[in-house]
């Protein structure tokens, strides 16, 4: 057999091995595409089920909570400052420093550190997981040398929370593997602030402007003005 292919022999080769590869994993994605009408269906099943969770009666349970963010605007493309924002939802814990400016335009600039959130840690005590967000703060702040800064502070908690205002929620249960004892009922920012404080890091404490988010509602302000 001759191993003399030009290139227009290699090119043909090459896509009949793609289109082979890539056909078992069509076959798999086949069975997950939805029709026009399921999709229809699943959007009246979504609209109903926010219904019942705006429905003082129905609420309890509805599978859409819509509880209240205590939030009263979203972006409109004038804001400015330097700001904190953690992220806790999984086994991954981020921290942000986000600087937006303006000149001509509005500039967004930002620094981002990814810290892990190990098992002993998401199953342990509150305290130790609060603790170990402190620390992951105060190494942050030394690293991008902001610890004397005054931040405000947006806190992306991505567990379902009863707020009472915009800086206080409470746990209503765990979610995603999370188990860590004594926070359910507990107000999280109040418990991430007694980890702050126990750190001394009492000049960031001074002028702790914070906001607690769910993931959602993150979402849907990161995407505001996209």
């Amino acid at each position: 057999m001759s191993l003399d292919y030009n290139l227009a022999d290699l090119l043909e080769l090459l896509s009949l091995s793609l289109i082979f590869d890539f056909c078992p994993i069509d076959k798999y994605l086949y069975a997950m595409r939805f029709s026009d009408e399921t999709l229809l269906d699943i959007t009246k099943r979504f609209r109903a089920e926010l219904t019942r969770g705006l429905g003082g009666d129905s609420n309890a349970t509805a599978s859409l909570k819509m509880l209240p963010t205590f939030v009263r605007s979203i972006p409109d493309g004038t804001e400015k400052g330097d700001f904190i924002a953690l992220d806790l939802g999984g086994s991954a814990f981020r921290i942000l420093r986000v600087k937006v400016s303006h000149e001509n335009r509005q500039t967004v600039e930002m620094e981002s550190e990814t810290y892990d959130t190990p098992d002993e840690i998401m199953h342990g005590s509150g305290t130790r997981l609060f603790d170990h967000v402190a620390e992951c703060l105060g190494n942050f702040m030394e690293k991008h040398k902001i610890k004397d800064k005054k931040l405000p502070v947006g806190f992306t908690f991505s567990f379902p929370c009863r707020q009472k205002k915009l800086d206080e929620g409470y746990l209503i249960k765990w979610t995603k593997r999370f188990k860590a004892s004594g926070v359910e009922g507990a107000d999280v920012v109040q418990l991430l602030n007694k980890a702050i404080e126990k750190r001394g890091v009492t000049i960031y404490l001074n002028t702790f402007k914070q906001a607690i988010l769910c993931f959602t509602f993150a979402f849907l302000f990161s995407f505001q003005r996209s």
